[in-house]
């Protein structure tokens, strides 16, 4: 699970109590300024969330939290595939594209020492076959938000 500064999962007990305290009513919930998603997936199952904040990768985490209750099922991808798209993923040996943008713009190759380049192979290489699942069909929305979490995470 993704940890990030300002994560709000120490206050769930307390704005429960809250909502509980004053017999706050409502089916409706807004997780603002978002993050990791840990008060919309905590308030999940209870009201209709609608979440909310500046950077994509909380759009992306928040979305994958928000539908699914359980980890996919991965059905298309399992009738084609035979294995779980974790496994699927992690067995794959991608090789340097000059697409790749981690690999070109977060390692020692562009001055940056965020990411070995081994690593931004896989993440990059992930990231473009997780899109082409979507697209071709072989995992739903949700799963594809499941994957992208996943992998952000």
């Amino acid at each position: 699970m993704m940890c990030y500064l300002g994560n709000k999962t120490k206050l769930l007990t307390f704005i429960e109590k809250v909502i509980d305290k004053y017999k706050i009513e409502g089916e409706t919930f807004a997780d603002l300024f978002a993050g990791t998603g840990s008060i919309g997936d905590y308030f999940k199952g209870k009201y209709t969330v609608y979440s909310n904040d500046y950077m994509y990768f909380s759009k992306v985490i928040s979305e994958a939290k928000l539908s699914n209750f359980k980890t996919p099922d991965f059905k298309e991808f399992h009738k084609k595939y035979g294995v779980s798209p974790f496994e699927w993923l992690n067995k794959k040996q991608y090789k340097t594209e000059k697409s790749y943008f981690t690999y070109n713009n977060y390692t020692p190759l562009a001055d940056r020492m965020y990411f070995t380049e081994d690593n931004t192979l896989n993440i990059d290489g992930m990231r473009l076959d997780i899109e082409e699942l979507f697209h071709e069909g072989y995992i739903s929305k949700a799963e594809y938000s499941y994957l992208l979490a996943s992998l952000l995470d």
